[in-house]
């Protein structure tokens, strides 16, 4: 139940845009002529951007065979604006953080996904300008394309108390799914933590919809903590019919 995932690293074309016309200028729709950098990386990397602060724009050109599709962007430094075939898929601030965009009906065939990144900062940005490290730009972390079937499991979240003696885990899962298809869906949904099922049950979504729903709490007796001598990691797996996600997490006080 692998879900269908392209990798978009590598070759890029890039051009900077340091008097802010791009937009204006129709750079959403088809970058002009410049050069080409790999991504994932900072532009400061590149011959005569060391010092560069403003704007700058990223094209790929990738083959899909359609369907509903997931852009899942693992950083931009600091602030993004994308575009898929010159239409706007939305904004993203914050360059520690990973984000996506859903697009459902996407046809067959070749496309063109487009960036525009920006690591200006000033007194009112995060980072403010004043700061002990250097303050990057660029595609910084890798851009992928997942295919979305049915039920997908976007992200989840693992809450939890350990006992007083610090050998037991009380805690639950809250999940976010997406349903792929134009029609509400019912489908199973069960969670696995290390060797024990933590739930098994049932989730409805509507059809183009993403929902979060917390689940029933769970008990983990003797755990073993996660720490640096011996960072004790346990498997998380979280499965509808179409989709999977797997993970490891480690409890410690």
């Amino acid at each position: 139940l692998v879900r269908r995932v392209t990798d978009l690293s590598g070759t890029w074309k890039f051009s900077t845009d340091p008097e802010d016309l791009g937009e204006r200028d129709g750079w959403n729709v088809s970058l002009p002529a410049g050069e080409t950098v790999a991504v994932p990386s900072c532009w400061n990397n590149e011959s005569g951007l060391l010092s560069y602060e403003g704007a700058a724009w990223y094209e790929k050109k990738f083959y899909t065979a359609g369907g509903c599709l997931r852009f899942c962007f693992g950083a931009v430094m600091t602030e993004a604006t994308v575009w898929l075939d010159g239409s706007l898929l939305g904004h993203h601030y914050g360059g520690f953080s990973q984000f996506d965009f859903i697009v459902p009906k996407v046809k067959e065939g070749y496309h063109t996904l487009t960036v525009r990144a920006d690591n200006r900062f000033d007194a009112q940005s995060i980072p403010q300008k004043s700061v002990d490290w250097y303050h990057y730009g660029g595609i910084t972390r890798g851009v992928s394309v997942e295919t979305l079937v049915g039920i997908s499991v976007l992200s989840y979240r693992l809450e939890y108390e350990l006992s007083n003696d610090l050998s037991d885990v009380e805690g639950h899962f809250a999940v976010e799914c997406y349903n792929a298809d134009e029609t509400g869906k019912t489908a199973p949904l069960s969670i696995s933590l290390g060797d024990m099922c933590v739930y098994q049950g049932e989730i409805t979504v509507s059809g183009r919809e993403t929902v979060c729903v917390t689940l029933p709490s769970f008990q983990l007796q003797n755990v073993q903590l996660w720490n640096v001598g011996a960072p004790k990691l346990y498997d998380v797996c979280i499965k509808t019919d179409t989709d999977d996600l797997f993970d490891r997490v480690g409890f410690r006080k």
